[in-house]
């Protein structure tokens, strides 16, 4: 085949639809010159780029779902972070040392499942703000876990208290926050219940 075939397959490929259904109308022009072993190449080539834009255009369209879903998440992150704090940032420690590093651990540690969407996004974050993640010591849990020690404790740790002047981290860091002081009550109130 020509070098002009060539680019109308390419073109076929890429998902230009008018160069496909070029392909197929050449088929069809070679088969009834009853050329059938180069009509029936042309409808191949045709069925191949049909596939593949196909698959293109598919895995676009997981892309936009999946992009929609983060704009989702996050929207609802920030909407319940502005029904939950309508003052704008707590003061600094949110209570006084009560929640012990130990189980902000456990609770953060035990519950990745819940807390994995907020940590991807304040890990994108915090990756756009240039902190650094590395293994061991350095992974979005132990990082999340250090926040939380500060918001909790006022725990000293300049480097990382800087990141919560961030409006998004501190949004982000609070949804978690939120979540393991709910759990803190929670387990008070069991404690108190069983003595």
């Amino acid at each position: 085949m020509d070098e002009q075939y060539q680019e109308l397959c390419r073109l076929a490929t890429k998902g230009n639809a008018k160069a496909l259904s070029n392909l197929f109308s050449l088929g069809e022009k070679l088969e009834a010159e009853k050329k059938f072993q180069e009509a029936t190449v042309a409808f191949r080539d045709a069925a191949i780029s049909y596939r593949i834009s196909a698959f293109r255009n598919s895995g676009h369209t997981e892309d936009a779902l999946v992009r929609e879903q983060y704009l989702i998440e996050t929207l609802n992150i920030f909407r319940k972070w502005i029904e939950n704090h309508p003052d704008g940032f707590r003061k600094l420690p949110y209570f006084e040392s009560e929640i012990g590093y130990d189980f902000i651990r456990d609770t953060v540690i035990g519950n990745l499942d819940e807390f994995d969407w907020v940590m991807t996004l304040l890990k994108k974050r915090l990756l756009e703000l240039n902190m650094e993640f590395y293994s061991p010591g350095g992974s979005i849990q132990r990082r999340v876990c250090q926040f939380l020690d500060i918001v909790f404790n006022n725990s000293e740790n300049d480097r990382l208290r800087t990141y919560l002047n961030d409006f998004t981290v501190r949004v982000f860091v609070d949804a978690v926050a939120d979540a393991v002081a709910e759990r803190y009550q929670k387990y008070k109130r069991d404690s108190e219940q069983k003595i």
